[in-house]
């Protein structure tokens, strides 16, 4: 971790979903204006080549216990509604169970999906465009 780039991101400034977006792009994308703010985006972004630091960087997510809250069943109701919308019809259907289970507050939150989404792309041997999550 000493010649990685050290950036942070503030649990008090995240409210929902977009919030996290636009925090993880002011702190962690500054140079790429126009990338797509869902699970998606982030997840080719943080892939390496799109604005990631060269060698790498550790991502401290503070206050991250106010973003779990935040980012909690609730939220995952929202987006998934939101999802339901726009979805295709073959996909709604699982969309929908997604949410009743969310209601029931069960199953993965909006935070865990976007824990996820990092840790696949935790620091691994030859990539040198890892970002590493640290949740404080």
């Amino acid at each position: 971790m000493e010649n990685k780039k050290k950036i942070h991101i503030d649990g008090e400034k995240i409210q929902d979903l977009d919030g996290f977006f636009r925090e993880v792009a002011r702190q962690l994308f500054p140079d790429i204006p126009d990338w797509n703010y869902n699970f998606d985006g982030l997840d080719d972004m943080l892939g390496g080549g799109f604005g990631t630091p060269e060698n790498g960087c550790v991502l401290f997510w503070d206050n991250h216990h106010l973003s779990r809250a935040c980012l909690g069943y609730e939220e995952t109701v929202r987006v998934l509604e939101k999802r339901l919308k726009r979805s295709h019809s073959s996909a709604r259907n699982e969309i929908m169970k997604q949410i009743r289970m969310a209601k029931r507050h069960e199953g993965p939150t909006v935070f865990d999906d976007v824990v996820e989404i990092f840790e696949r792309h935790k620091p691994i041997e030859g990539n040198i465009y890892t970002v590493e999550l640290r949740l404080r």
